[in-house]
């Protein structure tokens, strides 16, 4: 559901022009803003492809995940292109995908180390008491 919230939230932010001086000073100006938006629905996307399929292999979701926030991408810049004041950009899109694929591969290294701190955590809970080393209480 979140995923599916923020992808409205950037149609609507695309159906209206956006004259915003505050983004001239963000780095890379618009590349920048479609990088990190689109990595924001990579994160989302992955985080539900995960969630939904979960005994998939962990690299196939988050693949579809940062596909289908492109994918999205591609429909926002074909919608763009008929809002006056806003233009479609093949930059944009390259952007959009870069950062797709950065905020799937985000919640994919999340997943890793979660899972990796779970299994340490089993083992501990598996190591009985009389394997770990005796300490010495001083008196």
């Amino acid at each position: 559901m979140p995923a599916f919230l923020y992808m409205g939230l950037i149609f609507a932010l695309s159906s209206f022009a956006i004259d915003a001086p505050s983004i001239r000073a963000f780095p890379f100006q618009d590349k920048g803003v479609h990088f990190v938006e689109y990595a924001a629905l990579g994160f989302l996307c992955a985080h539900a492809t995960l969630n939904t399929w979960p005994q998939r292999h962990p690299f196939r979701t988050l693949a579809l995940g940062a596909f289908l926030a492109t994918a999205w991408g591609l429909s926002d810049e074909f919608h763009q292109a008929f809002v006056p004041g806003r233009s479609a950009d093949h930059l944009d899109l390259l952007a959009d995908a870069i950062g797709a694929t950065t905020g799937a591969s985000a919640r994919g290294l999340l997943r890793w180390f979660a899972a990796r701190r779970a299994r340490a955590a089993e083992i501990a809970e598996e190591t009985p008491s009389s394997a770990l080393p005796e300490t010495k209480e001083m008196t």
